[in-house]
């Protein structure tokens, strides 16, 4: 029993330094960071299949399947960044705020 309560005390003084700040300022920093950056990764590289799959189906649709329409680069792209600009905003957004 001794050695339970020597770790509950020990829990408590690491608890009581967190909550001073000293863990949480530099953290907090670093996943503002890291999330900004999975997201600019992810919307580029969502662009760049866009652009990509926007040729291929149209050769494909042209080629192959007479009847298709053919699809426009401009409002497929426009499309995209249209539905994913106000989230890339936000996360920007949210990343900037912590460099004040």
């Amino acid at each position: 029993m001794s050695d339970l309560y020597k770790r509950v005390k020990n829990l408590e003084e690491r608890v009581s330094k967190n909550e001073e700040g000293s863990f949480n300022t530099g953290n907090n920093s670093q996943v503002r960071g890291m999330i900004a950056l999975i997201f600019t990764i992810c919307y580029v590289g969502l662009l760049i299949i866009t652009f990509f799959g926007t040729l291929i189906y149209n050769i494909l649709a042209s080629k192959y399947f007479e009847g298709l329409e053919q699809l426009t680069l401009k409002d497929t792209i426009l499309l995209i960044s249209g539905t994913l600009s106000g989230m890339y905003g936000l996360v920007l957004g949210y990343y900037f705020k912590s460099s004040n």
